[in-house]
């Protein structure tokens, strides 16, 4: 079990490997595995107009940094992301070379030449070879020497230098095969031998002859000669001074060599060689001639190998009869599998002391490191399987195994078994004595080293089939399986796990009722706690709460869709590798708490292949372990790679491509255009597997997102000055920009300022002659119109102030009656809150109608009660507001009121089908000043009142008590017998008596809302 500080330190660990001096040379990595090998089809490439060969006779690296290959339809053109096609010769190109001054010289089936840059034009050397007097034939070699480039078809050699074409040999058989040799050429002719061309002449070196007899042979240069390997088994060098020096091989490499057959080679790093052949893959040499080790036979037996190329220190390009393939060697990520001695069906890896161990389908192997002179490290069987391994651990010095007939444990000496059930997960716990929690098909148990042996212990409770088991920083243990849920297992606090803990120890289930999805759960070591993986996403577990709620830092860089995450493994304090379906993802934790995602080169691991377990050792290598082999990534090689190159940006405008660099601007004409950008990479110098991202100032303010596809387009771009932006990623996180590059838009003619000044002429003119045209009827019309906005005006003030229903003024009109009023009312106003009683109920048992016919007879005796100067106003609903002028006299007032009180309830209100209503009002008023300030404090007062009318019984008004109100007693002591009869039908209607009282005759408790 990994603990806090174990991953703490294993970051540092990591940081330290990757600051480390990286190896200069493959064999200084005793663990070094077969290197990775991606073939790329012509399928892939293929395009309508040109197709791809399948031959790739030759591949060179480009002046710009990318890579072309030869092949029997013309040239593929390679970088980082993506791919062009040309054929320059109009059929098979069959040699190629790209010289020091950039110029690429090709040649072909009856032709050859050379061009500046990949799309044309070519300059045809046939011409020249015609006014020698030659017919030229099949151009295989094409070589810069130090005095110029040298071809060769089948018989005979041409020299080019000065724009001038010499012949400097004929006669040869076959010429298949040339390098640079001193300060001219060698090409091997199989009737004569090695032939030395130069300015000088041509001369076959001494001992070449011995090479008549082989088949097939290639040629490379060397800084002080030449070396040629043939299918006789051969290995020859020759010096400056043109000396045979045959180099040792073993009887094994020979053997391969005249197998195999010779077809291809290339120096390999500062020290080696490496030859390609026609059914044997590749073979790997010391200068020396010593043999360290064969590649790629599996993958390319029976296939002819025609071209090779060093891609730097880190692989090789290899061109056979039916494509190309990128060999990346020795390359961060190598492989392990059957011809190394591994078994397919990897299933875990674990490291005991410095040797590793791979458990697989047929065992447990152990990985012996490469001598001095093998090319590989290779596996070696350490325990034949007694029968199915599910899981590999480490438990102290032996390695703890679970099978289906039990648990063991392996060491040198042995297998122990200490359990005979069977056990799909068997994993170590922290601390003493030696402990471990096995799982199987139905349940888990404990496994403890004791003075007599081992002891096994049921975890009661714990049932279903046990498949990951996971020890938390606390002791804690999560148990999970292919059962929906989780098991926790909680020793007593500050103790861990063991046979005497186990009484107290606290086992809770967990299923979707405390937030899981339905299915099963596989807890997972993340660095800063355990999180766990479901169907939907990780989740987190929140201990207070008992519950599982989805990691949202994880949610959106991790998302369902991409599949289950079934393994982490930490890196780093703040990375980890997440393998979710078939894919390895590296996560880092930001400074905001949120996870991002950078690129790894373990994205190269082929996909498709079920992922079994991913561990990191102390030195920050990792070990992936698949269903078909084990791979292995080394980070710290990666401060080996060249400089990481800026993007090249290549504007496609109207079929013309161009490339601009940062500080150039590009022209696309008159507007709306539409931009069409194409990014590529150096695909020669180690970089692939690149996505990108743009800006386009002023338009787009942000970047966009991080994409794999090399290509953005912009449409309908407005006039005006971009500045465009890009930035690259490789997947080793690295990331370079080429920044202000300049794009120009020109407006159209007619959106230019001369354009603008002529608009706004034309628009004077026209306006101009419009008004001169209509000026009488529009003032004609504009007087017609004043006059019908002044009426229309004032019956829009009117309507505006006027209830629709009653006729009466509406609360917009109280300013203005209290500007009427005030001035003629020197002792003030009376104001008077109306409100029909139980209006609600007429409307509920009569219907609107008649509510609205009750509230028209209430405003019509409104009116005709108040005889003085007043205002009558619908103050809301059922509401009325009255304001009139005040008399000193309080008795004047308050008859006044009750007045309107006994002529409200005075006759019954005919309805439309010819009842009569008997309808009641109370009251509530009081008195204001001569200021129109004091209309709010008395409205305030008066609602009071009126609440204290109806609070009453209703059917009465309530005035002000300090209003001067006494003499209003007598006054209604003298009213109040006023009785109104009324017939409706044959009964007799009595109305009540109005009352008039002041707010001191009822208490407190009475006011209620109404």
């Amino acid at each position: 079990m990994i603990r806090f500080a174990a991953r703490v330190l294993l970051g540092l660990v990591c940081g330290l490997a990757l600051a480390a001096p990286t190896p200069e040379d493959w064999r200084d990595d005793p663990e070094q595995g077969r290197p990775l090998i991606r073939t790329h089809l012509p399928s892939a490439f293929n395009s309508p107009t040109t197709p791809v060969g399948p031959q790739a006779f030759a591949i060179q690296p480009l002046r710009d940094g990318a890579i072309a290959v030869a092949n029997n339809n013309g040239l593929l053109r390679l970088d980082g992301v993506s791919w062009r096609t040309w054929n320059p010769l109009d059929g098979a190109v069959l040699a190629l070379t790209v010289a020091r001054d950039g110029r690429a010289y090709v040649g072909g089936i009856g032709d050859m030449g050379y061009f500046d840059h990949f799309g044309g034009p070519l300059v045809s050397l046939r011409p020249h070879v015609a006014r020698l007097g030659q017919t030229l034939g099949d151009v295989w070699v094409a070589v810069e020497a130090g005095d110029g480039i040298y071809f060769a078809d089948l018989q005979r050699v041409y020299r080019w230098h000065d724009d001038t074409l010499s012949l400097v040999y004929g006669g040869g058989q076959e010429i298949l095969r040339g390098a640079a040799y001193r300060n001219g050429a060698v090409v091997l002719d199989p009737g004569a031998g090695l032939i030395a061309v130069s300015a000088e002449g041509a001369y076959r070196l001494a001992g070449s002859e011995r090479l008549m007899g082989a088949l097939t042979c290639a040629v490379v240069a060397q800084v002080d000669g030449v070396i040629v390997a043939c299918d006789n088994g051969e290995l020859l060098r020759w010096d400056d001074a043109g000396t045979l020096h045959p180099l040792p091989i073993s009887a094994d490499a020979a053997a391969v060599l005249r197998e195999g057959g010779v077809s291809a080679m290339a120096n390999f790093g500062e020290k080696g060689l490496i030859v390609g052949t026609r059914r044997r893959g590749l073979v790997l040499f010391d200068r020396d001639g010593t043999a360290r080790g064969r590649t790629g036979e599996s993958e390319w037996r029976d296939t002819r190998i025609f071209s090779l190329l060093p891609r730097g220190k880190d692989g090789l390009w290899v061109g056979f009869d039916y494509g190309i393939s990128l060999m990346e060697w020795p390359g961060q990520v190598s492989r392990f599998d059957r011809s190394l001695g591994l078994p397919p069906a990897v299933l875990d890896s674990v490291r005991l002391g410095d040797v590793l161990f791979a458990a697989t389908s047929a065992g447990i192997f152990r990985l012996d490191r490469k001598g001095d002179k093998d090319a590989f490290a290779t596996f070696s069987l350490f325990q034949l399987n007694r029968s199915t391994l599910f899981d590999l651990s480490r438990l102290g010095d032996r390695l703890l195994a679970a099978t289906r007939d039990g648990t063991y444990l392996v060491s040198v000496a042995g297998a122990e078994k200490v359990d005979k059930r069977l056990a799909y997960a068997a994993v170590p716990l922290a601390g003493e004595p030696a402990r471990a929690i096995a799982g199987g098909v139905d349940g888990a148990w404990l496994i403890e080293s004791t003075a007599g042996g081992w002891s096994v212990k049921d975890l009661p409770g714990v049932r279903g089939e046990v498949r990951r088991v996971v020890e938390d920083e606390d002791g804690t243990v999560w148990i999970g399986g292919h059962y929906p849920g989780l098991y926790r297992l909680r020793p007593p606090a500050g103790q861990r796990l063991t046979a005497q803990t186990l009484a107290g120890t606290v086992l809770t289930r967990y299923d979707d009722s405390a937030g899981l999805p339905e299915g099963r759960g596989l807890p997972l070591v993340f660095p800063d706690a355990i999180a766990f993986g479901t169907s939907r996403g990780v989740y987190r577990f929140d201990a207070a709460r008992g519950r599982f709620d989805i990691d949202g830092a994880l949610r959106d860089v991790l998302p369902v869709s991409a599949g289950e995450v079934r393994l982490v493994a930490s890196t780093g304090y703040n990375q980890i590798l997440v393998a979710q379906h078939d894919q390895i993802r590296l996560l880092e934790l930001q400074p905001n708490g949120r996870w991002a995602e950078r690129m790894t080169p373990l994205a190269r691991i082929p996909r498709g292949m079920p992922l079994r377990d991913i561990r990191v050792d102390p030195d920050g290598v990792v070990w992936v372990a698949t269903n078909e082999a084990l791979f292995r990534h080394r980070p710290a090689v990666q401060s080996s790679l060249p400089e990481l190159p800026p993007p090249r940006i290549l504007i496609e405008d109207a079929g013309a491509v161009a490339m601009l660099a940062p500080g150039d601007t590009r022209e696309l004409g008159t507007a709306p255009r539409s931009l069409s950008l194409r990014l590529e990479e150096a695909f020669f110098s180690g970089v692939e597997q690149l996505r990108f991202r743009t800006r386009l100032a002023p338009l787009e303010s942000r970047w966009s997102a991080w994409s794999d596809s090399p290509r953005q387009t912009w449409s309908h771009l407005p006039g005006g000055n971009y500045v465009l932006d890009v930035e690259v990623q490789d997947i080793f996180g690295r990331t370079v920009s080429a920044k202000n590059v300049g794009i120009a838009v020109q407006s159209p003619w007619y959106l230019r300022w001369w354009a603008w000044a002529g608009y706004a002429a034309g628009l004077v003119g026209m306006f101009m002659v419009v008004v001169r045209l209509r000026v009488r009827g529009m003032r004609r019309r504009a007087r017609y119109l004043e006059r019908m906005v002044r009426e229309r005006t004032v019956a829009l003030e009117e309507a505006s102030v006027t209830d629709q229903l009653t006729g009466l003024r509406n609360r917009r009109y109280v300013d203005t009656a209290l500007a009427l009023l005030l001035p003629r009312a020197s002792h003030g106003l009376i104001v008077a809150l109306v409100d029909i009683d139980h209006f609600k109920r007429i409307n509920d048992g009569f219907g609107h109608a008649a509510g609205d016919q009750v509230l028209c007879a209430v405003a019509s005796r409104l009116r005709e009660s108040v005889a003085q100067p007043c205002a009558l106003f619908r103050w809301g609903g059922e509401e009325f507001l009255l304001l009139a002028q005040a008399d000193p006299d309080a008795r004047a007032c308050a008859q006044l009121i009750g007045d309107v009180l006994c002529r409200v309830a005075g006759d019954p209100v005919l309805l439309g089908d010819g009842r009569g209503l008997l309808v009641t009002c109370s009251i509530g008023w009081d008195r204001m000043g001569s200021k129109a300030s004091e209309l709010d404090v008395a409205l305030r007062r008066a609602d009071t009142h009126l609440y204290m009318a109806k609070g009453r019984g209703r059917d009465r008004a309530v005035g002000s008590a300090d209003a001067g109100m006494d003499p209003v007693d007598t006054l209604l002591r003298g009213t109040t017998s006023r009785i109104v009869l009324t017939h409706i039908g044959d009964q007799t209607v009595e109305v009540r008596r109005a009352v008039v009282a002041r707010e001191t005759d009822a208490p407190a408790e009475a006011r209620r809302p109404k």
